[in-house]
């Protein structure tokens, strides 16, 4: 009797499957995360979201992931693998390293608060000075104790005086740190079954709804609009003759959004935003320099 042929599968096609879905929830993840974050930020000025399926939103979203799901990926593989002192100053060493360098990729398209009294140079010095430290332990055993602790006060020191500057990449580093170790501590808690799976998601959703809103007001409005963030555009306005507020002249303003019916402009006061319609507005250019309306007559 004849074996009935079985046709080849594919091993490809048995990929499809668990690729869709994860793509499917990845989008829905970040266009989630995405509009809370906008719909914070814009709350802060008292901007109703107008939009929600503007491509902003998903730039948003995709800078939420990054901020905060990369955190938690260096503190998972950094984590100590044994329950020492020498394992634990390594894993923070490295996890910073990481944290350093990615946050000066991001320098790029984020803007920091420059403050000379802190040099974020100083963090790597620190990092590098601990593992110094550690590697003369395990030279001179009879001093060994003292210098592993040392090495653990010159990372304690950097995480301090970077943090102790507000709004600055080194205080940025320091969060980043917070957030990745508290999502690390709580997924391995649940691995491990110390954690009831109810206590897991209460907890990781009031952690991440406070990351969500310290991103959205704090690191979100620092981002170049360029980049998908929310830091406001440099714009010159000429208002019409018609228009209630200053009309027929020009101001220096922030824009904050464009709506179908107007503009929505930075008070630098009360930091809020102000509303001016269509109808008031004669002409917009987009930019931090000096414009002369002759300049685009060839």
């Amino acid at each position: 009797m004849e074996e009935p042929v079985v046709p080849k599968r594919e091993p490809i096609l048995d990929l499809l499957a668990p690729i869709s879905k994860f793509s499917a929830t990845l989008i829905l993840v970040i266009y989630i995360l995405g509009f809370l974050v906008t719909a914070l930020h814009y709350s802060t000025f008292g901007i109703p979201q107008s939009n929600p399926f503007k491509m902003q939103v998903v730039a948003a979203g995709v800078w939420a992931i990054l901020l905060l799901g990369t955190p938690v990926v260096f503190a998972h593989r950094t984590r100590p693998s044994a329950r020492a002192l020498d394992p634990l100053v390594r894993s923070l060493a490295y996890n910073l390293f990481l944290l350093y360098f990615f946050v000066g990729i991001l320098s790029n398209g984020l803007e920091f608060e420059a403050d000379r009294r802190y040099s974020l140079e100083a963090l790597p010095v620190g990092l590098l000075a601990s593992l110094l430290l550690l590697k003369i332990a395990s030279k001179v055993p009879r001093r060994a104790a003292l210098l592993r602790w040392g090495a653990l006060c010159l990372i304690a020191g950097a995480i301090i005086y970077c943090g102790s500057a507000p709004r600055t990449a080194g205080s940025t580093i320091v969060w980043l740190f917070i957030w990745g170790g508290m999502g690390c501590l709580v997924i391995d808690s649940l691995k491990e079954g110390l954690m009831r799976i109810e206590y897991y998601f209460l907890m990781m959703a009031s952690i991440s709804l406070s990351a969500i809103t310290a991103l959205a007001i704090n690191v979100y409005p620092r981002v170049e609009y360029s980049w998908g963030g929310g830091k406001p555009i440099p714009a010159l306005i000429c208002f019409s003759k018609q228009s209630e507020i200053l009309p027929g002249q020009q101001v220096r303003a922030s824009l904050l959004e464009q709506s179908d019916g107007g503009y929505y402009v930075l008070e630098e006061a009360n930091h809020k935003a102000l509303f001016v319609p269509n109808a008031s507005v004669s002409w917009v250019y987009y930019g931090k320099k000096g414009f002369d309306p002759k300049s685009i007559a060839r």
